[in-house]
């Protein structure tokens, strides 16, 4: 009896392996803005797109904002104060996004993107 079952089980997978699988997923593209940083320490930042917050992201990683197509303001700002001068790191950008599409946008922490309080 055990071999009986032994038999179907190698039979059954035998079967499925060689049927294959079909894929009837429909493919999703995502669509927004993958924000990345060059050349910070690293900290939080708060994001905004047209004026909406949108969340906080960090510095040590990209991090990807579902958004329309079209175009948008960004603007991000960083939530730790420079050492040196008491300032904050400050960016703001335009950018557009085409459907299906994800943006790819590369802030970069030099002097010029300092901004007071």
């Amino acid at each position: 009896m055990k071999r009986i079952g032994a038999i179907a089980v190698i039979l059954a997978l035998t079967w499925m392996i060689s049927s294959g699988c079909k894929d009837d997923t429909e493919k999703v593209c995502q669509t927004g803005l993958q924000l990345s940083f060059s050349g910070c320490l690293t900290f939080g930042v708060w994001v905004w797109v047209d004026d909406e917050y949108q969340g906080i992201a960090s510095s040590e990683e990209p991090y990807f904002f579902e958004l329309k197509d079209g175009s948008h303001d960004l603007y991000v700002r960083s939530n730790a104060k420079l050492s040196e001068n008491s300032k904050y790191f400050c960016w703001s950008d335009e950018f557009t996004v085409k459907d299906g599409s994800i943006t790819y946008v590369v802030l970069n922490c030099c002097a010029s993107a300092e901004c007071e309080d």
